[in-house]
């Protein structure tokens, strides 16, 4: 059983990152990626993951 996992950063060099160093785990599963914090909270809602990994400092999170 693979662990479900979205991850969320506003730079694309760190989300390529994460994915980079996640890719080759075998119980580890990307569902989704996100850039901002309206798409991290509607991946949660949607995919319903496991863990989330993210960037608690993205421009748009003053709103949520």
């Amino acid at each position: 059983m693979s662990i479900r996992v979205i991850f969320a950063d506003d730079t694309e060099i760190i989300r390529r990152a994460i994915r980079n160093l996640l890719d080759g785990e075998p119980n580890i599963k990307i569902v989704g990626k996100a850039a901002n914090f309206a798409q991290t909270i509607q991946m949660i809602e949607d995919l319903r993951p496991e863990v989330v990994i993210m960037d608690l400092y993205m421009p748009d999170g003053e709103k949520w």
